[in-house]
């Protein structure tokens, strides 16, 4: 039979950066085959209104080359949006003309506006289902875009014309950030962002949400300097700022975990974000990795398919049953796994605080998916297994979730490696810990992979401990699992929890 496959292509003209993305969906999936990006900065000597010959000429160069991967798209499956250096430049009619001729597909400019509500539809679309209101925050090279919202639309959004390149410019000139041209930097869109409407002040109870390529390098910063463990914090982007502000890294010099293309405008988008944190007073933000792009395909797949923005299929379980799928995982093994590991959660979650629906996913997960790195090598499967949740794009799931369950599955065998559990904040670092004794206890009871071998059970904890009681003589009738208990014991012992073993009378 053969599956029919939709191809839909999409182009951000970006201020700093231009992006081309293709996607293939059949009846089951859709898959990504294509991501290319190069930087072109139109945006660079905007100030006075035009396009620069040089940025023109960057940009048509580079649009010769996504033409040749677009040669075999129908144009009608192809989304071009311009946005912000193209909103705002005199010539830019010149460049969209000769950007059609190249491209042989129709070009549109987007307002601010659109643009943050395509970004805010992409990311809804990724995080099924919607459970709590979100504002989505993108920072580009020319604008920064806001949405708000807890359905398929945003009810608010706003864009700003302050974005990474033209920061840079205004007052870094490509060098590295003194301390006095990033108080200016910072205080100058922090004036800007005086604007924001109060109907998008309030997010006390608003799960704050960043994308694209700005705010994910300064989450691979806060990350590769300890700073951050996947998210954004009130905590860690000070420390940043006093980094850049002290000159930490002098110029020439490389800031870690930074991508050296990014080096020149780092210092204004931090600058961007900083003010933002100030003026909406937010705690903490999590990284997705959806873009323009993302809503541009969606909202051109809505349109063709006639189909609702929010259908009634969870996105994340999508994902990871395609993983699962992909990699060949014994299901039979994780439904058993997953009883266990529901049963002991069950017993100590109110002791150990795991009793929240996020804790409840990420042990579900993990079950799910612990074993995939078995179709690499059985040998340190479990090393193999977190490598593919770590690269692999699994929409649904933030940079954060994505980070977490990479660990939960890393460290659910072998040597308790406590050491990576300290890149995080102490409470979320200790929820960690105790899910992933959970998860190894769960593993190593059902090591028989017999439904008539799962253990029953009586369990009790405290803060410090759990005591696992064993009916029937299961513990000398398996020696397998009795042996590693035992081992997993001294494990724990190492990290201050107590395991018990016993026989029950």
């Amino acid at each position: 039979m053969t599956v029919k496959v939709v191809t839909r292509a999409a182009i951000d003209l970006g201020s700093n950066s231009f992006h081309l993305l293709i996607q293939e969906t059949d009846a089951v999936r859709t898959v990504t085959v294509e991501r290319m990006k190069q930087k072109v900065q139109l945006a660079l000597g905007l100030e006075s209104g035009m396009m620069t010959q040089q940025a023109i000429q960057r940009g048509l160069e580079c649009l010769e080359r996504f033409a040749q991967r677009l040669a075999a798209i129908e144009c009608g499956a192809v989304e071009i949006a311009g946005t912000c250096a193209l909103r705002n430049a005199g010539n830019s009619a010149l460049f969209v003309e000769q950007a059609e001729k190249i491209l042989g597909c129709k070009v549109r400019v987007i307002s601010g506006e659109a643009e943050a509500h395509l970004i805010y539809l992409g990311v809804l679309h990724r995080l099924l289902p919607v459970t709590s209101p979100k504002m989505v925050i993108d920072i580009g090279g020319g604008s920064t875009e806001l949405a708000l919202g807890e359905a398929a639309e945003a009810e608010f959004t706003q864009s700003f014309d302050v974005g990474c390149v033209g920061l840079m410019e205004r007052f870094f000139c490509g060098s590295a950030a003194s301390s006095d041209a990033f108080i200016a930097a910072r205080g100058w869109a922090s004036q800007i962002f005086s604007e924001i409407e109060p109907s998008m002040r309030n997010i006390g109870d608003v799960e704050i949400i960043g994308t694209s390529g700005t705010i994910d390098s300064i989450q691979k910063v806060l990350a590769a300097n300890g700073w951050g463990s996947g998210d954004i914090s009130r905590a860690g982007l000070k420390k940043l700022e006093t980094g850049l502000m002290e000159n930490r890294w002098p110029t020439g010099g490389s800031i870690p975990g930074l991508e050296p293309e990014r080096e020149d405008i780092f210092p204004a988008g931090v600058a961007i974000l900083c003010a933002l944190f100030s003026r909406l007073d937010i705690l903490r933000m999590d990284y997705l990795d959806v873009s323009l792009l993302d809503g541009l395909i969606l909202a051109a797949q809505m349109r063709d398919e006639q189909i609702s923005a929010l259908g009634d299929e969870n996105l994340r379980e999508e994902s990871v049953g395609g993983l699962m799928r992909r990699y060949a995982v014994d299901e039979q093994q994780v439904a058993r796994v997953s009883r266990m590991l529901m049963h002991l959660r069950s017993a100590v979650g109110s002791t150990w605080d795991l009793n929240q629906e996020d804790s409840k996913h990420l042990l579900i997960w993990s079950a799910q998916l612990h074993e995939i790195g078995i179709q690499i090598a059985v040998r340190h499967y479990h090393q193999h297994g977190s490598y593919i949740i770590k690269h692999s794009e699994i929409p649904g799931l933030s940079n954060r979730m994505r980070t977490e369950l990479a660990l939960l599955v890393r460290n659910h065998r072998r040597g308790f490696k406590e050491v990576a559990f300290s890149a995080f904040l102490p409470e979320l670092e200790n929820r960690l810990k105790r899910l992933s004794i959970l998860l190894r206890l769960a593993v190593i009871l059902e090591r028989s992979r017999n439904d008539d071998d799962s253990p029953l059970l009586e369990i009790c904890s405290t803060q410090q401990s759990i005591s696992l009681g064993f009916e029937n003589d299961w513990l000398v009738n398996h020696a397998l699992s009795s042996g590693e208990l035992s081992a997993e014991a001294t494990q724990l012992a190492r990290i201050g929890i107590k395991l018990e073993c016993r026989d029950l009378p």
